[in-house]
């Protein structure tokens, strides 16, 4: 429990997957209004639902518990509310690394949430993604700063846009990508067979290889550069170990 005797106010911190968060279901109760707040929203929130004590001392103070630094097990994050904005925002993201970096978070669709809430919840989600897809290409990103409703991001450019294999294919047959000129291959997380020569002779410089991946002919990749990316879920797959043993790099992505 934690207290402000300024605030006469209580709530909780919790340990949820070896992190600390902060927790007020009063602030979070559809006829709630804090002081200073205005009216009852009449409809439940979730700003604070397992947030970080940095988050919490927006509105929150008197209090001398700081333990709470998690953030991964956020309603927002969890939910799938923040990823969705990040997609809504990849227009504008585009735009912005082609000048100031500038980014306006304004008229974010799904659940209403605080600016504060939106924007370090955005952040998070493009600080620990290993790379964005844009319309320009395949991005590493990241958020310099921010405050109100506008971020800045700054990035590098790792590759064009993926060539994605649909999803429900099981197998790539023998050379059924032989001589491939996409720049980055994404394989489908049906995927379960890649045969002989599959890829044989192709520019790729990075594949996508999921764990759902079974087996991998031996010379599947023959001909392609000796620079070429395994993309890979974990590093004990079926794919990874094909990495390393035919001496490509690997990269795991979340």
């Amino acid at each position: 429990m934690v207290t402000s005797d300024a605030q006469s106010h209580a709530w909780n911190a919790l340990e949820l997957e070896g992190d600390w968060y902060e927790a007020d279901v009063t602030w979070d109760c559809p006829g709630y209004a804090p002081a200073g707040k205005g009216a009852p929203l009449g409809y439940c929130t979730y700003d604070y639902c397992f947030i970080p004590d940095s988050i919490m001392r927006d509105d929150h103070y008197g209090h001398n518990f700081t333990a709470a630094d998690g953030m991964a097990c956020n309603y927002y994050i969890k939910s799938g509310a923040a990823a969705a904005w990040v997609s809504f925002l990849e227009p504008r993201i585009a735009d912005a690394l082609q000048g100031s970096g500038r980014v306006s978070l304004a008229g974010l669709p799904g659940p209403a949430a605080r600016e504060i809430i939106r924007r370090e919840m955005i952040t998070y989600c493009i600080n620990s993604q290993d790379e964005i897809e844009l319309s320009s290409g395949v991005w590493d990103l990241s958020v310099l700063y921010g405050w109100s409703d506008i971020i800045y991001v700054t990035g590098s450019r790792i590759c064009g846009k993926p060539m994605t294999i649909p999803d429900g294919i099981t197998a790539i047959e023998a050379e059924a990508f032989a001589k491939a000129s996409a720049e980055y291959i994404r394989l489908p997380r049906s995927l379960k067979t890649i045969g002989a020569r599959a890829f044989m002779n192709s520019t790729m410089t990075r594949i996508y290889i999921p764990q759902s991946v079974t087996s991998i002919d031996a010379s599947a990749f023959t001909g392609c550069s000796s620079k070429l990316l395994v993309l890979v879920d974990g590093p004990d797959t079926v794919a990874a170990r094909f990495a390393d043993a035919h001496g490509y790099a690997t990269k795991v992505i979340h």
